[in-house]
Formats: C-alpha cells, sequence, structure tokens
C-alpha cells in the first residue's frame, strides 16, 4: 500500500467537492493472471481542478511500495494529470496505469492457454480525441 498527498475526503474539504476529479483503477496485476489468485490492484489520483493539478495519489497492490516514491516527486513537483499522461511510463509494470487512467474506454486483460502454459496480456481500447473547434 502506497499513499501520498491529500485523500479523496480530504482534498473535497479543502477545495469543495466542484473542484475535484478523481481517477480510478481496479485490475488484476500480470504478476498474478497465470494463478487461481487473482489479487485486485487498486490506483487513484486525486486532482485540483480546473488545470487537475494532481494533489494526491493512492495505490494498493503488489509492488507500489516501490512506484509511490516516483510519484511522491512529481506530486511535489507540481504534476498535473496532462502532466501523467504526457508522460511514458516504465513496461511492464502496475505503474503504467497511473499514467493511462481516462484515456481508455476499457481495459481487457486475457489469459490464454499456450503449450508452455498461461500467458496474459492487456488490451487497451482507446477513446477518440475530441476534435477542437
Amino acid at each position: 500500500m502506497g499513499k501520498v498527498g491529500l485523500t479523496e475526503k480530504d482534498a473535497i474539504e479543502h477545495f469543495g467537492q466542484k473542484n475535484v476529479k478523481v481517477y480510478r483503477t481496479r485490475f488484476v496485476n500480470l504478476f498474478y493472471k497465470v494463478t487461481t489468485h487473482q489479487q485486485p490492484t487498486l490506483f487513484k489520483l486525486v486532482c485540483k481542478l480546473p488545470d487537475e493539478k494532481v494533489v494526491g495519489v493512492h495505490a494498493i497492490g503488489r509492488g507500489v511500495d516501490e512506484m509511490i516514491q516516483g510519484y511522491s516527486v512529481a506530486l511535489t513537483a507540481g504534476a498535473t494529470k496532462k502532466d501523467y499522461d504526457n508522460t511514458l511510463s516504465i513496461h511492464p509494470t502496475s505503474s503504467e496505469m497511473f499514467v493511462t487512467m481516462g484515456q481508455y474506454l476499457s481495459l481487457i486483460h486475457i489469459s490464454e492457454p499456450t503449450r508452455l502454459g498461461m500467458i496474459s496480456y492487456a488490451v487497451f481500447c482507446l477513446k477518440k480525441k475530441k476534435k477542437k473547434k
């Protein structure tokens, strides 16, 4: 488990409900996709509107204790959600999910049997970008 910055509740109390946007994702880490124990991973970004400055990063799951250090640097530096979206994360790690939240319609994890065992991979379904007028 890792956390840096404000909780969702604290951000709402400090900035007001209308000035806070929260991104959440829940998935099974690929480390567990080939096992019967499908331990969930949960991530949350708490952002202050209107520029979506990240004011809180929260994670539960395998390896998040190592990830959170990097996100604390970004939070301290005043990173926005757009900064996260424009960042290339370390692959393949769960931290990729922090920089893809809200960009996809869906994320599908697929596990298939092969002659060597199970193979797992993720398929991202992209959202269409809105045209600027």
